[in-house]
């Protein structure tokens, strides 16, 4: 059973319509396989991101080990009720 998460973009989309779905909604922009993965490193020419599926390792890098995962800011403040 997969658990709740936002409706996913389309596989590919043009670099401006990920960025302006990256900017309203971080979770809704990324696509579905990177759900279906305990872990993916999702890499543009600006920035590398993790998506971390799994409950144990979220737990670790949210609750229990923070500080030796840093965030960048606005992530911080969209994760921060997960935590």
């Amino acid at each position: 059973m997969m658990p709740p998460k936002p409706p996913s973009r389309p596989e590919k989309v043009l670099l401006w319509r990920y960025m302006r779905l990256f900017g309203d909604d971080i979770l809704s922009a990324q696509p579905a396989k990177l759900y279906r993965a305990w872990m993916a490193e999702f890499k543009t020419p600006f920035f590398r991101s993790y998506m971390i599926n799994d409950p144990s390792l979220i737990k670790r890098v949210l609750q229990e080990r923070p500080d030796d995962f840093p965030k960048y800011g606005p992530y911080r403040c969209r994760l921060a009720p997960l935590a």
